[in-house]
């Protein structure tokens, strides 16, 4: 009698605080999730789980103890219930706890006589929310994943409407804080809300607040999600991801790339909206390329550029200044050409043809940087570097 059944309830019902975001927050997860996550989606996609979820071990037996005895409990065995209850006074109790507060949550049972309020004729009143609250937090401090999923959603978020209101601000944290945890911890439905509330909500994260969501989401993947709960994750790095690309990075094929594979898989899973993303992700990546394929130049003299860097009395800046550039515009080269490469089989018609004249014109316009590339990396750029190491422009 887990909490999965009722996991995104208070998630549904609130407002979430801060709708407004700037591109600066979504540069900040671009550069601070990088591909972590989404190659360890990759890789997890070609894994088909049927159960969700990856405990600790030390929870097994008392859990399933638990939940047996819930499930009794709900079914209206007064007994069953009294055991339960008394198994939650016990250090270490908190699938006991868990249970007992899911009880009171959902109205199930009774009347039973209880420790804990004077509802013995009614388990579903506010004060019986409150008491599940009490008892989810306890639980949850003894770091059981479902009752920190629970709390965080159940007794945190609805609090967490006004993001003008330091009290809902620092609910929300705390919520986002106990999320990221529990899906350290091994409970993949937290994974899923938390990329929801990065998606939806955009809240100014801080660089902790970008690692613990990076670390959360890879731990989901690795948590043994079910196929529902893979294929969200997957939509929601997606888009994350595709919302934070710089059209001025030397790599966003590389993004694209990951989020591509991501879309796919969620649309093979009939997620609603992952084809249209999909489809819409693709033309902008075409534009991107052609766009990039038609004003790439590169005007460096690899000739010049040796000639300097072997030559006794080099020019530090004119060193620099051909490393740095050839560096930039190799990089943009393979940004555009591997974008095309992965692209290309995915693409028909009129948006075939017109990536198709772009590379053929890039690849014309290229030849000479790639002819000489291996002389640009061994000389140019290692002879600049070893120099530099070496501080010989400092004598």
């Amino acid at each position: 009698m887990d909490s999965d059944i009722f996991s995104h309830s208070g998630y549904a019902q609130i407002k979430l605080c801060g709708d407004n975001i700037g591109k600066t927050f979504l540069m900040r997860v671009i550069l601070k999730l990088r591909f972590i996550v989404l190659c360890t989606l990759l890789t997890s996609l070609s894994t088909s789980i049927a159960y969700a979820h990856k405990l600790d071990p030390k929870w097994a037996s008392m859990r399933a103890e638990a939940n047996a005895l819930g499930d009794q409990a709900k079914a209206g065995d007064a007994q069953a219930y009294s055991t339960l209850e008394s198994k939650t006074i016990m250090k270490g109790s908190a699938p006991f706890r868990h249970n007992v507060a899911w009880i009171y949550q959902n109205g199930y049972g009774g009347p039973y006589d209880s420790l804990y309020g004077d509802e013995s004729t009614n388990f579903k009143t506010k004060q019986s929310l409150k008491i599940a609250c009490q008892l989810y937090q306890d639980a949850a401090e003894e770091k059981y994943p479902p009752a920190m999923h629970t709390y965080a959603n159940l007794c945190l978020l609805p609090q967490a409407i006004h993001p003008e209101n330091p009290d809902d601000v620092q609910a929300m944290q705390q919520a986002r804080a106990l999320l990221a945890e529990s899906a350290m911890l091994g409970w993949s439905s937290s994974a899923v809300l938390l990329a929801k509330l990065t998606w939806q909500n955009k809240p100014d994260l801080s660089r902790y607040e970008l690692k613990r969501l990076n670390d959360a989401i890879k731990a989901g993947f690795a948590s043994n999600p079910n196929t529902s709960e893979k294929t969200d994750l997957s939509y929601l790095m997606a888009m994350i991801t595709l919302s934070a690309i710089d059209k001025d990075s030397k790599d966003y094929s590389e993004h694209y790339t990951m989020a591509d594979s991501a879309l796919r898989f969620a649309a093979e899973h009939d997620h609603e909206q992952a084809e249209q993303a999909l489809s819409a992700m693709r033309k902008t990546w075409l534009a991107l390329l052609v766009d990039s394929a038609d004003y790439w130049s590169f005007g460096m003299s690899v000739d010049e550029c040796v000639s300097n860097i072997q030559s006794e009395k080099s020019d530090k800046y004119l060193a620099s200044a051909c490393t740095h550039n050839y560096t930039i515009y190799r990089r943009k080269l393979d940004n555009i050409n591997d974008g095309a490469a992965y692209l290309h089989p995915l693409i028909w018609g009129d948006d075939k043809a017109i990536l198709e004249i772009s590379i053929n014109a890039l690849t014309e316009k290229s030849s000479g940087l790639q002819a000489n590339r291996q002389t640009w990396d061994d000389i140019v750029v290692k002879g600049y570097r070893d120099r530099i190491n070496a501080g010989f422009w400092r004598k």
